[in-house]
């Protein structure tokens, strides 16, 4: 009997699922960010070919569906966009093309998403699943797009 209360107040929802102001404001701006970036790479993947704009275009449309969990307060949300956020920063950096105004609305996002982390629904184990998740698609990213 234990067990089973344990199990099913394991996937009830927080009581607390409201989303906060922050991430709602937030995530709107970065979808705005990511459909204009994702317009302009995908444009110039058409026209100038390459592995940046083809590579920017599927960081963004990966990104979609992170933000739009994290609007939705799901925890794997969380951890899978903090992976492309870091993943894609790396990549900015040793191409040399990072510079610190494309780190602030993801920063944002990613800061106010982990602060109200304990809010979001979801099993235990959905950490596991966003980070794997991101994880996966950054090797595949690397090793499809970048590295060849």
């Amino acid at each position: 009997m234990e067990t089973q209360y344990m199990i099913e107040q394991e996937y009830t929802q927080p009581e607390q699922s409201k989303r906060p102001g922050i991430i709602s404001m937030v995530s709107v701006f970065e979808l705005l960010l990511i459909a204009l970036i994702a317009g302009q790479a995908f444009s110039d993947v058409i026209s100038e070919g390459g592995w940046y704009p083809l590579y920017l275009t599927l960081i963004a449309l990966l990104s979609i569906p992170c933000i739009l969990g994290i609007r939705q307060m799901k925890k794997w949300a969380v951890s899978m966009y903090t992976v492309l956020v870091v993943f894609h920063q790396v990549i900015l950096l040793t191409a040399e093309l990072w510079v610190w105004q494309l780190l602030l609305m993801p920063g944002l996002l990613v800061i106010a998403s982990w602060a109200h982390a304990k809010k979001m629904s979801g099993p235990a184990y959905s950490w596991v699943i966003g980070t794997l998740g991101g994880v996966v698609v950054a090797v595949f990213m690397y090793f499809f797009i970048i590295h060849p």
